[in-house]
């Protein structure tokens, strides 16, 4: 018994889709040839070209009415800028060499020690040198009054 062959909906939709396409190329192939079809694109084109012009005069027009600049008056200022741009950057030093930052951790970063030189020898602290306060008006500088309650020392005395 010999089965039936299946039905396929994607590919029935696949093969009307192709003989579409070819058709629809074919006709516009012969339109293309002709010679009407090539004076309507001339004409189009003529057209379009003429409506640019005088929507560029209008908006000249509308520019200059509204106090606006037009698009050459701004490139012709964006020159200008990168010319004062170049002249600035001329006359500021060259950046220094930039220094690779350390890696962003917890940890603090382990100092870097070349191999040809030594780290310096670790410096005592310095020292401190106490001076005597200088009184001024029966008081130490730099200290304040003496507060009202009693000394506990005093107290355990007593």
């Amino acid at each position: 018994m010999a089965r039936a062959p299946k039905l396929d909906p994607l590919a029935l939709l696949r093969t009307g889709v192709n003989r579409l396409e070819g058709s629809a190329n074919a006709f516009a192939t012969r339109k293309m040839q002709s010679d009407q079809f090539s004076q309507l694109v001339g004409q189009w084109l003529k057209v379009s070209l003429g409506v640019q012009h005088v929507a560029g005069k209008l908006l000249t027009k509308l520019y200059a009415r509204l106090d606006l600049p037009s698009r050459t008056e701004l490139a012709a200022l964006a020159a200008a800028v990168q010319r004062v741009e170049d002249k600035v950057s001329a006359m500021v030093p060259a950046a220094p060499s930039l220094v690779p930052r350390p890696a962003r951790t917890r940890r603090a970063p382990e100092p870097v020690v070349a191999a040809d030189t030594q780290p310096p020898a670790p410096t005592p602290p310095a020292r401190v040198k106490r001076t005597a306060a200088r009184k001024t008006n029966g008081k130490a500088a730099g200290k304040t009054a003496r507060s009202t309650r009693p000394n506990r020392a005093r107290e355990a005395r007593s």
